[in-house]
């Protein structure tokens, strides 16, 4: 039976629109599908001609389509030609009924006969026997999609009822096809979605309110070796989930399905996984949930972090154990020590502080090589005199640590000192030659408020005790040495307010030339008007600056200061060779890594060039000869600035005379020592004798320091030094005094 039949033996429209309505569910709407949907809407009618338009640039231009159906009998080739002629005559006027259509967006009906406006496509339309129009815009999202336009062959316009049947038809059709977009629409993002979770690298997991996987990418796959096509509907329990954490996952997916909370939803979590070969893998995941016509959704992006746990783990390690000697670090000793202060089951236990006398001198002498070989075998030797029950720990550099959970008094941590000590009975064998190695220990016991840091701190006070008493020894904590650090504590404290308030001063002393007796320099010295103990000298205090870091500020304090006294002071001295002011530098400043970027951002912001206006640094030998080479990379740049540098204390650093080639200086500082008996002691006569002809070799001033009496002057003048600095001229003096006596030495020399 043919289309044509088929509906004009069942006519009704609700049954003829339910079955077009059916087929345009489920047939594709291609212009196939369109022709028969004008097929069976014309054949329903009677004599008609039906034709599709489309609609494109967003809603606002109308394009023939090749979607026609006639029931009109016409002459051949005559249908060609109307259809020619209907769509001129539509595109050509704007009040056309398809534009109208598209315009308004309603269904347009005309009675040719009556449209005068229209009377040129009336006048065509008429010639092909055409009665009346009727066009239906088809909407999808609120714009016309489709057009479909109907030319009636019969005088009278089709029932009332039909006309009502066609803008059903248009409505539903619109709708019909916005679903269908929006299914597509759908189905392109999921596809969509789908390329992108697979080529994730993090695997992509999801799961259904029973546990079982509704989504498993690529990296899913490639991570837990389970394909999509084996995973899928599967439970996500018995693929991933370790054995021993099931029952806790199914019970937290209970509980939530039940409560609707969740301590892992939301949440970035580590946890272990399960390999299909059965390894286990650690894995870093991201869960959430997603709750869909009253099921819930849950996914999880997942990634395999084995490899970084397992660099960690190793970093973690290292940084707990040092690598030299494969002891545990100061952080590994304090967690442990903290963990059995905090035990309320333990006793009170012991810490021993070791410290390696003199190591610095065996790396100076026999190489770094050779000092970890003293370091391994006495990290060795203290863990076998230590005993089992004990932990040796490597602190810092020649520094160990025992930590003795047992002990219970005085004596027995007095017999395990003495054990310790033993290490150090014989040599350690470098190969070809050995060395003698002494250490000092200091011992700490714990009372019930101790704790990790100030028992070290206390083991740290009692091993300088130690030290003091002439090395190779122990000692133990006790309470003098407490009233001793609370003592240094208070310093700490009221060195803080001493910079704050104000309490810092400059002294000044002045350098006198041996022949000519002017002033050629001037050091600044840092004195403390403590408003109850008044002056402080800076050996009582400087020590407690350098540990508790304040030498910084401080030493910044002190050189902005002597900067603006040196440009207040450029005037001094003769014109050809102007007065130098000096400033000290500790061992912590010149190990400061930033220190020549600190000292040029000074110097930057008071305009000061120390090669306008002379100004130097002085740094003791002691401290340069902790890094030697440290230590002349930084005086390099020092003069590079244009200051002028000098080694202070020489002699007392037991550094060889070949240094003074490699540090760039222009002035050293013969010590006090050398310079007390010098008058009557041939010793020291030698001593300076060669440093100030070693000095004028390369160049180099040579200052006798701590110069008391004229005797001594005399003596160092006689053996070439140059200058001369002590109480025999001026005390240091702060700037008032410093003037007066200035101007007063400078008119006793004028007037002799």
């Amino acid at each position: 039976m043919s289309i044509v039949e088929t509906y004009s033996a069942d006519f009704s429209e609700e049954s003829c629109l339910a079955r077009l309505l059916d087929d345009a569910v489920d047939t594709p709407c291609t212009d196939a599908f369109m022709e028969d949907v004008l097929t069976r809407l014309i054949t329903m009618a009677g004599r008609g001609i039906g034709h599709v338009w489309k609609v494109e640039d967003n809603g606002e231009a109308l394009v023939s389509s090749d979607q026609w159906f006639s029931t009109v009998e016409m002459v051949p080739g005559q249908f060609e030609k109307f259809c020619k002629h209907a769509v001129e005559s539509a595109l050509a006027d704007p009040h056309s009924a398809p534009n109208e259509a598209l315009y308004y967006r309603y269904p347009v009906e005309n009675d040719l006969s009556e449209k005068e406006a229209l009377a040129q496509r009336n006048h065509v339309l008429n010639e092909y026997g055409i009665h009346h129009v009727t066009c239906l815009p088809v909407l999808v999202r609120r714009k016309v999609r489709l057009i479909l336009e109907f030319f009636w062959a019969n005088p009278v316009l089709p029932e009332s009822d039909y006309s009502f049947f066609l803008k059903q038809f248009g409505i539903q059709l619109g709708f019909i096809l916005e679903c269908r977009e929006n299914e597509q629409q759908r189905t392109r993002s999921e596809q969509k979605l789908k390329r992108i979770l697979d080529s994730a690298g993090d695997g992509f997991i999801g799961m259904d309110s029973e546990g079982c996987v509704t989504a498993w990418n690529i990296a899913a796959a490639t991570l837990f070796g389970w394909s999509r096509e084996e995973a899928m509907h599967h439970p996500v329990s018995e693929l991933i989930v370790p054995p021993s954490y099931r029952e806790a996952h199914d019970a937290g997916m209970a509980r939530f399905l039940r409560t609707g909370k969740s301590l892992v939803l939301g949440k970035q979590l580590e946890m272990p996984g399960l390999h299909r070969d059965g390894r286990t893998l650690q894995l870093e995941m991201t869960l959430w949930s997603l709750q869909d016509n009253q099921q819930w959704e849950f996914y999880a992006f997942i990634r395999d972090i084995s490899g970084r746990k397992q660099r960690q783990s190793e970093l973690e390690r290292r940084a707990d154990y040092d690598e030299l000697t494969g002891l545990p670090r100061r952080g590994l000793l304090l967690k442990l020590l903290d963990q059995v202060l905090q035990d309320p089951q333990s006793t009170p236990i012991g810490l021993m502080f070791i410290d390696l006398d003199r190591f610095k001198r065996i790396n100076d002498t026999f190489g770094h090589e050779a000092g970890d070989t003293v370091l391994c075998t006495m990290a060795e030797r203290l863990q076998n005199n230590a005993g089992s029950d004990n932990l040796v720990a490597r602190l810092s550099g020649d520094e160990f640590v025992v930590l003795c959970p047992e002990l219970t008094c005085e004596r027995e941590a007095s017999y395990l000192a003495m054990q310790l000590l033993k290490s150090f009975d014989s040599p350690v064998d470098l190969g070809d030659d050995h060395v003698f190695v002494s250490g000092s220990i200091g011992v700490a016991l714990s009372t019930c408020e101790s704790t990790s840091v100030g028992l070290l701190k206390w083991a740290d006070m009692a091993m300088y005790e130690a030290k003091g008493k002439g090395r190779g020894t122990f000692e133990v904590f006790n309470d003098h040495m407490n009233s001793r650090l609370a003592r240094r504590m208070m310093m700490e404290r009221d060195l803080h307010e001493a910079i704050s308030q104000g309490q810092l001063e400059l002294y000044y002393q002045p350098l006198i030339a041996c022949g000519s007796r002017r002033v050629v320099s001037v050091e600044a010295l840092l004195r403390w008007n403590h408003p109850v103990q008044g002056l402080i000298m800076p050996e009582d205090f400087i020590p407690v600056a350098e540990e508790s870091g304040l030498i910084v500020p401080i030493g910044s304090w002190v050189l902005e200061q002597a900067c603006r006294q040196a440009r207040l002071w450029s005037s001094l001295g003769d014109q050809d060779s102007p007065m130098t002011l000096s400033v000290n530098l500790s061992g912590r400043q010149l190990a400061q890594a930033n220190l020549l970027d600190h000292i040029e951002r000074i110097l930057d912001q008071l305009s000061f060039d120390p090669r306008e206006i002379r100004f130097g640094f002085e740094v003791t030998e002691t401290v340069m000869m902790r890094d030697p080479a440290s230590a002349a990379h930084t005086l390099a740049r020092l003069r590079a600035l244009g200051t002028y540098l000098s080694i202070d204390d020489f002699g007392t650093g037991y550094s060889s005379m070949a240094y003074l080639k490699h540090f760039p200086t222009d002035a050293i500082k013969i010590d006090r020592s050398f310079i007390n008996d010098i008058a009557h002691d041939e010793r020291d006569q030698a001593i300076v004798g060669a440093i100030v002809n070693l000095a004028m070799g390369l160049g180099i001033d040579v200052v006798g320091e701590g110069v008391e009496t004229q005797a001594q002057a005399d003596m160092l003048c006689s053996l070439g030094v140059d200058y001369i600095q002590g109480f025999l001229y001026a005390t240091p003096m702060p700037v008032p005094a410093f003037e007066q006596w200035y101007h007063d030495w400078h008119d006793s020399q004028s007037a002799s």
